[in-house]
């Protein structure tokens, strides 16, 4: 099959963290936009999943960045109201209240 070439314009920034990212996938830049339009050859549409994680986004770093400064200076909180570890899902020992779930659920700044 013959091969052609696709000249895309993308922001500097971005073209040196995609060929960032797909070298640590062991790929280069082309053999990365090969896979997709093959896939969405395959799937017969883009093969993305447009979202965010709102763990990073602009309002919650603040808050994270806020409750690290604290914590820094001293700052340990108040404990949380019965009420509040409930609406969290936690137990009362605060652990989540799912008893399948094992893993200690951190509520240092969730108030």
């Amino acid at each position: 099959m013959a091969m052609t070439s696709i000249n895309v314009r993308v922001d500097e920034d971005d073209k040196q963290w995609f060929d960032w990212f797909c070298k640590e996938l062991g790929l280069t830049m082309s053999t990365a936009v090969q896979m997709y339009i093959k896939a969405a050859k395959r799937e017969n549409k883009l093969p993305l999943e447009l979202g965010f994680d709102p763990f990073f986004s602009e309002s919650n770093m603040c808050h994270l960045e806020e409750g690290a400064k604290a914590f820094e200076n001293g700052d340990r909180g108040r404990p949380l109201t019965a009420e509040e570890m409930e609406a969290l899902g936690l137990g009362k020992d605060g652990y989540s209240a799912n008893a399948q779930s094992t893993r200690r659920t951190n509520v240092l700044d969730a108030a």
